[in-house]
């Protein structure tokens, strides 16, 4: 089994290694980026950013026909952070799924990004500890076990310590260990009692002995760890395909949420997962707590990663979110009743 969350691109972004899914082949970034080209009409080329559970809605949307029945022709690719945002900015591809930290160094450095989605309002962690930590109290002096700086788990995990109250600095110490199969490899080996992940990743942790702290989707923090993201200038020449492209993506997470067996079909296909508990459990996890019926962007998803990469970054701290944000597209496709609808 092979799951992976996101690594930090140039400023920031989400940890992890993966294998491409079955139907994907990662592409080479070009060196340098040149103005967005329009697309063959009805032709994208798209990414998503690892394999996780959270990006079921596009795998959905590819493998069920819906982007076929909207007239597109969609290539969906695994491109590796920072790889994928890299190959985004370099207009390799047109419109791709990546992390909140993955695009705020770049928006503050001139990239004309646009936000349009979002398939994780909520942070999809959960806080797997050792057997010997069974309070909050415990953790203090503890390591934990983190992406990198800058990576939405090190965001969600300074985030979460905040509301447990633990100075990350004076507290705990954080060690910046890799993806999630680096992450475990550090829990399980004793070299950090606590690290943030998620199903199906949770039960192999769990089977070892280790246990969760937090769910982190009890504490409702906003997050965008996983954001539809494209070049204005892309979107403006190819709105049409935008709409039926975003079109696609609000019927596919109608469909994971109405359709169970048909949802965890295509996550075991692209998680390369065969146990059918730890199937449910993903599916329960991502489905029923995390993806968002109608997938709006809200600015206050990225407070966290502002907060972050703003003090490394001072201009990420001045950055007006509501100027990159462009939900137009998604209030479209509820108006006309694609959200829910089947």
């Amino acid at each position: 089994m092979r799951r992976t969350f996101l690594v930090a691109l140039i400023l920031a972004a989400c940890g992890g290694t993966a294998a491409p899914a079955p139907s994907s082949a990662p592409a080479k970034p070009a060196a340098s980026a040149s103005a967005p080209a329009s697309a063959t009409p009805g032709k994208i080329s798209s990414f998503y950013s690892t394999v996780s559970a959270t990006f079921t809605p596009m795998w959905i949307a590819k493998e069920a026909g819906i982007f076929q029945k909207n007239g597109l022709d969609v290539d969906v690719q695994l491109i590796q952070n920072p790889q994928g945002t890299a190959a985004l900015l370099a207009n390799q591809v047109q419109i791709g799924l990546g992390g909140a930290a993955d695009v705020l160094g770049p928006i503050t450095s001139g990239a004309d990004l646009q936000l349009l989605a979002t398939l994780t309002p909520t942070y999809p962690y959960i806080f797997e500890v050792a057997d010997s930590i069974k309070t909050t109290a415990d953790l203090k002096g503890q390591k934990l076990g983190a992406s990198q700086a800058g990576g939405s788990d090190y965001v969600a995990m300074l985030a979460m310590l905040g509301k447990l109250g633990l100075d990350p600095g004076r507290d705990v110490n954080i060690l910046f260990v890799g993806g999630i199969p680096q992450r475990t490899a550090a829990l399980i080996g004793g070299n950090v009692a606590g690290t943030l992940t998620s199903p199906p990743e949770t039960l192999v942790i769990e089977g070892k002995g280790y246990h969760p702290l937090v769910d982190l989707t009890t504490l409702k923090l906003p997050s965008a760890s996983s954001t539809l993201m494209a070049h204005k200038a892309w979107i403006q020449a190819n709105h049409g395909a935008v709409q039926k492209f975003v079109d696609s993506l609000v019927e596919a997470i109608t469909r994971e949420k109405a359709d169970r067996a048909y949802a965890e079909q295509i996550m075991a296909k692209y998680l390369k997962l065969e146990d059918k508990a730890a199937l449910a459990a993903t599916y329960d996890f991502f489905a029923l707590k995390i993806l968002p019926t109608i997938p709006e962007v809200k600015a206050e998803q990225f407070k966290d990663a502002v907060d972050a990469i703003g003090k490394q970054n001072e201009k990420v701290r001045g950055l007006d979110l509501t100027t990159v944000i462009d939900n137009s597209f998604v209030e479209d496709a509820a108006k006309r009743g694609l959200a829910g609808k089947l």
